[in-house]
């Protein structure tokens, strides 16, 4: 149910079908350091959070995602998944394990909490 719910949510929040979940995602840089073409910033950051140890995944596997050095990705990593991302997380993950709301509802939930598109999708894309 959850899984069904988070493949909603997704597909809602970012305006597309839904599709596979797991892998890095293609192209996408977010700023930071270097910008150079085949850096996966979101692919790093969501597999260095899903790792439950972020700093180190991040220095064991930064080639792994188009690096050619570290410097500068923690600090950019705790921009988009510190605290705040972390807080609202395990709330909407509380709420959709509850069932207390349904996907429209817990993206209009999200938005009312004052987070933009792109925090959102990074929430809706650890729920599950």
């Amino acid at each position: 149910y959850v899984g069904a719910v988070q493949a909603q949510l997704l597909a809602k929040a970012s305006g597309r079908g839904s599709g596979g979940g797991s892998g890095r995602s293609s192209g996408g840089s977010s700023g930071g350091s270097g910008g150079g073409v085949g850096q996966d910033f979101d692919g790093l950051f969501r597999d260095a959070y899903a790792s439950g140890h972020p700093e180190n995944f991040i220095a064991a596997n930064y080639k792994n995602y188009g690096f050619s050095k570290s410097t500068g990705l923690s600090s950019e990593y705790k921009k988009k998944y510190g605290d705040d991302f972390t807080d609202a997380l395990t709330e909407t993950k509380r709420r959709v394990d509850e069932a207390e709301y349904s996907p429209q509802a817990t993206i209009a939930y999200l938005r009312a909490q004052g987070y933009d598109d792109d925090m959102i999708q990074r929430i809706l894309d650890q729920v599950g």
